[in-house]
């Protein structure tokens, strides 16, 4: 997942080039961010919900690429 703040560009992935990707991980380290807020966006709440729940349907790489979209186009925006 590419996830951007003020300053920089961050990729952001669990190592695994195909298969049964563990976004939670993902998703965890992105909150861990120090400028991370869930209420920023859209996606930032969906990744922080996605962080905490349990449901092993985590979405698939356009779902990702539109995390990273949304949220690009928010702080671009501001």
């Amino acid at each position: 997942m590419k996830y951007t703040t003020s300053d920089k560009y961050i990729l952001v992935r669990n190592g695994q080039r195909k298969g049964n990707y563990n976004l939670s991980e993902v998703c965890e380290e992105i909150v861990n961010f120090s400028s991370f807020n869930k209420t920023h966006c859209w996606a930032d709440k969906y990744i922080a919900d996605l962080r905490d729940s349990t449901d092993i349907n985590r979405g698939n790489p356009s779902t990702w690429a539109s995390l990273g979209i949304e949220h690009h186009i928010v702080l671009c925006a501001e």
